[in-house]
């Protein structure tokens, strides 16, 4: 269905194999083409736009974060070295001193950044303290400082005499540096400065801005959110969840905090979140477990598990539940099972909204005929209950129609777009990307079959004889 929200739009020109693209994206999004001709890499590119917009605060500060990190894993070390036995609490600093609130909403960044004014406000008092005055709590610190190489960081004494005050006056200066920094972050996000994104975005795309003739715009419904020209992200309010969905077996995995944020970690972290599942959230919820439950003959769960009773230890149990009992751990299930699993997980999770965004490239790659079908249905479905949107990128036939004609059947294909990657005429390296209908605007999958029957042509080719190829050459 159109979603509330409205629609956002993604124009890149002379991008890698893509000459020219300009993809809406409203309620569902097809888009077919052979192998090689960007397909992936204008979902990625639409993912990374929503995934920065919606955590640019996070980006803010991860950027001092990364600066700091090692200083901060090597201060933590020297401050329990020289203050053994000590009772921890002692050292916080007063309120008065901290940059952030206390009772903030902390991101893993945030938390760490404050824990690095903590520890170096406990190095201050640590040297001014009467403790610090001895001679062998002297020589620990700077033999530890230079160990863990802080000497990077912190300017050493140059003579046993006046140490105290020269390593002092060496801690309030780095504590005015950081503390600096992280006011300049909290500035640059306030102003929403246009660096913050392009940075992240580089990691993943570092030639975007790099290749002369490059353009890279995206806008919603008021207007522009970025391009090259702007200095300013605008924030956007429709998309608040995003996931990217290829690899069912890389999005199962769940492992610790990764400071290098990945493509599939919105999915794990959503599906180990300490949220419980409710199957019956509301009719339309409740409604689509059916359709899963009649089509996989049971049911897929992620339940917290109480595995420490002494500590009160949860963990995440993904588990394909049978209707005549049997219990299958999730992980041992076909790959194609867990197309369908994680999809119906998310949905119990309470991730599919109107205010989600999910990219998924080639989800029929492990699916039977009738399941691709199936899980087309099911797309248009949440798309139409629940208000979701789905940008998908696919080679299949069966995967484009049944969107195509769903959709219609359920009053939906309004919000449906197609596009179709299309050889440029000027460079066999490169595709431009149209959008699929005929002429009298009603939306079409004809051109998009061009390129499925392209199997079917290259068979009919290789299973010529020999004589049959000459013939077909000489005419």
């Amino acid at each position: 269905m159109a979603n509330p929200y409205g629609k956002y739009r993604l124009y890149l020109k002379n991008f890698r194999a893509i000459e020219e693209a300009d993809i809406t994206l409203d309620g569902i999004t097809v888009v077919a083409g052979i192998n090689a001709c960007g397909k992936s890499t204008i979902s990625r590119l639409f993912y990374k736009t929503f995934w920065s917009a919606i955590n640019f605060e996070r980006l803010a500060f991860k950027e001092v974060f990364d600066k700091y990190e090692s200083l901060l894993n090597d201060l933590e070390d020297l401050s329990r070295e020289l203050n053994r036995g000590a009772n921890f609490i002692d050292f916080f600093p007063d309120d008065d001193e901290r940059i952030f609130e206390k009772d903030e909403d902390w991101w893993f960044e945030h938390y760490c950044l404050r824990q690095l004014q903590e520890i170096l406000l406990r190095l201050r008092r640590q040297i001014v303290s009467e403790l610090s005055l001895s001679e062998t709590i002297r020589k620990k610190m700077l033999r530890w400082i230079r160990v863990w190489e802080i000497h990077k960081w912190i300017s050493l004494p140059e003579d046993t005499l006046g140490y105290k005050e020269q390593l002092l006056q060496a801690i309030i200066e780095l504590e005015a540096k950081v503390k600096q920094d992280i006011a300049t972050a909290k500035e640059r996000w306030g102003t929403r400065d246009i660096r913050i994104f392009n940075a992240e975005i580089s990691r993943d795309f570092e030639e975007l801005y790099d290749e002369e003739g490059t353009v890279f715009s995206f806008f919603d419904d008021d207007g522009i959110i970025t391009d090259e020209k702007n200095w300013y992200f605008a924030p956007i309010s429709g998309v608040k969840r995003v996931f990217f969905y290829d690899t069912p077996h890389l999005n199962l995995q769940l492992p610790a905090y990764n400071k290098r944020i990945g493509f599939s970690d919105g999915i794990r972290n959503t599906l180990k979140e300490g949220k419980r599942e409710n199957w019956n959230a509301n009719a339309s919820i409740a409604a689509l477990n059916t359709i899963f439950q009649q089509l996989v003959k049971g049911r897929i769960s992620a339940q917290l598990v109480l595995t420490d009773y002494e500590d009160a230890t949860y963990e995440t149990v993904f588990e394909y539940l049978r209707d005549d009992g049997l219990k299958i751990d999730f992980h041992k299930c076909s790959s194609g099972f867990k197309v369908l699993g994680l999809l119906q997980m998310l949905m119990n999770k309470g991730a599919l909204t109107e205010t989600t965004a999910v990219f998924l490239d080639e989800p029929e790659a492990y699916l039977h005929p009738e399941w691709i079908v199936e899980y087309a249905r099911m797309l248009v479905l949440i798309n139409k209950t629940l208000g979701t949107r789905f940008f998908i990128a696919t080679h299949n036939p069966d995967m484009t129609s049944a969107i195509r004609y769903i959709s219609e059947k359920e009053g939906t294909l309004d919000s449906v777009n197609f596009y179709i990657a299309e050889e440029s005429p000027t460079s066999k390296y490169q595709f431009r990307y149209k959008e699929a209908k005929e002429e009298d605007d009603e939306k079409s999958i004809g051109p998009l079959f061009e390129s499925f029957i392209r199997g079917i042509e290259k068979i009919a080719e290789y299973s010529k004889s020999d004589g049959e190829q000459k013939d077909s050459s000489d005419e």
